[in-house]
């Protein structure tokens, strides 16, 4: 038995180790199995200026792989980027739409970012130049919660790359140029690890020295960018037709037209070439043919642009008919998840209005039994009736042998003087008390509380609260400037210690506050 027992406790370990084993292995796997999908991506927003077919494999991959919506958000918005390479600009948009819609809301303002920036350049590009700076002011307020620095100088850089697109745009040459000098400062740290955006910069750098006649300023920033892509082996991208494109119109201005030949053609040859800029570079190319007495090559790349050129416009209304499906899409969406909230919050105006409703009904209620009650206690006034406390109070049951025996004479004499004493205003000493009271009156402490016990029903600190009460009614009464003084005062013109104790009084002789009672009586004497 010892043994079976033993060798249970052994089988029972191993397992247990076992499981940690596969447990740990399982979530390693897990681990692995997302960084290479997120390195996937990464790599891919580099190499689809190089080989968009390649990235858009990836992005689809990464698309039915995906297991949360980030993932799902990233695979979208590289499958985005692709297309516009390969000139498939409306599929482009509904993906980048679809990006958004599934990113937006999780905490990841890098991706959001760049999606925003995205939906920026296509909006500009298409004409809809409010429509794309209210998607770049939204990037910028997002991006601001990114932590990472490389991150956040890829967003900030490509935000200030759409600015400078803008300004150039509208001629604003010289501020295009600082704008576009600020993004190579910030991505200058990460200049190793983003080649395509480090060339980019130095590339829009060198169009706007061109475009400005500084052909030395414009050659040095098209061969850094070449130098850029050569170290990083994207020769064959569309960055580097931009540089070699803008190379070759530093040629033709300083008319070197055989080398301006050599580099519109070398552009020419990069399969990634973006059609708006195959466009220029034909028309350009012509150019160069046309001045060169090539009259068949020129017609023939002449005719090459006019012909893309057709195809562009038509696409672009195309694409401006996509992107504003989209908003109208987004815009039903919100409006339709809103829905809900409106009407919980329709139901809770309408709960409020109602409660609104019920407590300003038990409010008015409660007005009207307190101005009755108001009504009750001037009535009395008016007959020269004192004011009680509304509860009796109830005798005080003495025992035989404690019973205090007062002769007649000097009771009845105590109590003539207690007569004289209300109406005094003696009571209105804030020091008043038994022992004071019991001088005045010319005897001793047991005697005045027995004849006020018996005699006035009550004990000596309700006698002389209703007493004080009374009196200051009489003045609010008579005296309509006390109607004005604050509740503090009319306590303390009374006798009373304190606001707080007065109210407790004067509302447990007359059944409502000093406060309230002030105001019935303004309303009474209107």
């Amino acid at each position: 038995m010892i043994y079976i027992c033993l060798d249970f406790s052994l089988f029972m370990k191993r397992s247990a180790i076992l499981f940690l084993i596969l447990l740990l292995h399982s979530l390693v796997s897990v681990g692995q199995d997302i960084f290479d999908r997120e390195e996937l991506f990464l790599k891919n927003l580099n190499s689809l200026y190089q080989d968009p077919d390649q990235s858009i494999r990836v992005a689809n991959f990464l698309l039915s792989n995906a297991k949360n919506e980030i993932e799902k958000s990233r695979a979208l918005y590289l499958l985005a980027e692709s297309e516009k390479l390969k000139g498939e600009h409306s599929r482009s948009i509904k993906n980048l739409y679809l990006a958004k819609q599934a990113i937006y809301g999780e905490s990841n303002p890098y991706l959001v970012s760049l999606i925003l920036i995205s939906i920026s350049e296509r909006c500009r590009i298409s004409g809809m130049d409010d429509i794309s700076k209210n998607y770049l002011k939204e990037a910028e307020i997002i991006s601001r919660n990114i932590t990472s620095q490389q991150q956040l100088s890829v967003v900030n850089c490509k935000i200030l790359l759409e600015q400078t697109e803008r300004l150039v745009a509208s001629k604003q040459l010289e501020e295009a140029l600082q704008t576009s000098i600020k993004a190579e400062k910030v991505i200058k740290p990460f200049e190793a690890l983003l080649p395509v955006i480090t060339a980019t910069v130095k590339n829009e750098i060198g169009n706007i020295y061109l475009e400005t006649d500084n052909i030395s300023k414009a050659t040095d920033y098209y061969q850094r960018a070449l130098s850029v892509v050569k170290k990083s082996d994207l020769e064959n991208s569309s960055v580097a037709a931009v540089s070699l494109f803008g190379m070759g119109k530093v040629s033709s201005a300083t008319k070197n037209l055989q080398l301006a030949e050599d580099y519109y053609k070398r552009a020419l040859a990069i399969s990634t070439v973006e059609e708006e800029q195959t466009v220029q570079i034909t028309k350009e190319l012509s150019e160069v043919y046309k001045t060169m007495d090539s009259l068949s090559e020129y017609r023939k790349y002449y005719s090459q642009s006019s012909e893309l050129s057709s195809s562009i416009s038509a696409s672009e209304r195309k694409v401006r008919n996509t992107i504003l499906s989209q908003i109208e899409k987004e815009q039903a969406q919100q409006i339709e998840s809103k829905k809900g909230i409106y009407f919980i919050l329709g139901g809770v105006l309408i709960a409020l209005v109602l409660l609104s409703g019920v407590l300003y009904y038990f409010y008015n209620k409660r007005l009207d039994k307190e101005y009755a009650r108001f009504k009750e206690v001037i009535s009395k006034i008016e007959r020269e009736e004192k004011l009680q406390t509304e509860e009796a109070v109830e005798k005080e049951i003495v025992p035989a042998h404690k019973k205090i025996v007062i002769p007649e004479s000097t009771e009845r004499a105590i109590l003539e003087r207690l007569e004289d004493f209300e109406q005094t205003t003696k009571f209105i000493d804030a020091n008043m008390s038994l022992q004071l009271l019991a001088k005045q009156m010319k005897t001793n402490t047991k005697y005045i509380s027995e004849i006020i016990r018996k005699y006035k029903n009550k004990n000596f600190n309700t006698y002389i609260n209703e007493l004080r009460v009374n009196y200051i009614i009489h003045l609010m009464k008579t005296d309509k400037k006390y109607l004005a003084y604050k509740v503090s005062y009319l306590a303390e013109s009374c006798g009373f210690s304190s606001h707080s104790a007065f109210t407790v009084v004067f509302k447990s002789i007359t059944g409502i506050t000093p406060k309230q009672f002030i105001t019935f009586l303004k309303k009474s004497s209107k």
